[in-house]
């Protein structure tokens, strides 16, 4: 069995070392591949769980980064000095949301202090997707 089935079957990356251990074993069994990793990820439950999880975050992440770059694709001709929350869909506002882009900003009035919302430019925005995916 070479790493690339072992990983593939266990769903766990591996070192290379760690890997021929885990062959050197895997040779000396009577078990075919199935059965060998199976027992393996039975033995390893915590492990396999954790590599699960991270995949199921890794996918979730780069989903979550395709929207964003769906978003920065689009055709904004003309709009970049439009304000944000008439542009973007519902859709989008929750995706930005998510990753922390708001399509207002507070400021402090200077005159009489008091706290302000003031909406964001189109431009604004897209800087602010460009630069969470350190693509500015």
């Amino acid at each position: 069995m070479t790493q690339q089935e072992f990983e593939t079957r266990v769903q766990v990356k591996v070192s290379t070392q760690e890997y021929w251990h885990i062959n050197e074993v895997y040779n000396n069994s009577d078990l075919d591949k199935d059965e060998f990793c199976k027992l393996w990820v039975k033995m390893n439950q915590g492990r396999v769980n954790k590599a699960k999880e991270q995949a199921k975050r890794e996918a979730e992440d780069w989903k979550q980064r395709e929207a964003l770059y769906d978003i920065i694709n689009r055709d904004w001709t003309g709009k970049y000095n439009e304000f944000a929350h008439t542009s973007f869909t519902k859709t989008q506002e929750k995706q930005l949301s998510e990753v922390g882009i708001e399509l207002t900003e507070e400021r402090v009035e200077p005159i009489w202090g008091h706290t302000v919302r003031d909406y964001k430019l189109v431009s604004t925005i897209l800087y602010e997707i460009e630069k969470y995916l350190k693509v500015a």
